[in-house]
């Protein structure tokens, strides 16, 4: 991916979600993460496009969020206030104290399981990219 590639994305939703209300940030994998971050200034300079700071997890001003269930080829730039995420299913809760480990130090393990999902409500605040060289 270059530059451009990051910007387009992020000018593929309305300037009316491109605003620190809306949470819009760009969704993509570590590894994708990582090449935007790597991307050179120029071939005999080592200082990279978008800053050495690598751990702040920015980019173009806004949050970089990981999704590793992406692809290397894939990036989303989305309003997250757009994004609804919902309970699938109710949680169960269970305490153990079973195992060796749990046992022979007195200790407990609370154990909340529950399903999740969530959706764009707005199309129109959500943009996607595929088929790139990330």
């Amino acid at each position: 991916a270059q530059i451009d590639d990051y910007e387009s994305l992020m000018f593929g939703i309305g300037k009316q979600y491109r605003h620190a209300a809306m949470q819009p940030a760009f969704i993509a994998n570590d590894t994708t993460y990582q090449r935007t971050r790597s991307i050179a200034v120029g071939a005999a300079d080592v200082r990279r496009v978008f800053g050495m700071d690598h751990n702040n997890y920015q980019l173009l001003g806004w949050s970089f969020l990981i999704s590793n269930d992406l692809a290397n080829d894939e990036a989303i730039f989305c309003a997250m206030k757009k994004y609804r995420l919902y309970r699938r299913q109710g949680q169960s809760v269970k305490w153990t104290s079973e195992g060796k480990e749990l046992a022979t130090k007195n200790l407990a393990l609370l154990v909340v399981h529950g399903r999740y999902g969530g959706q764009v409500v707005d199309a129109n605040a959500a943009a996607f990219r595929d088929n790139w060289e990330a």
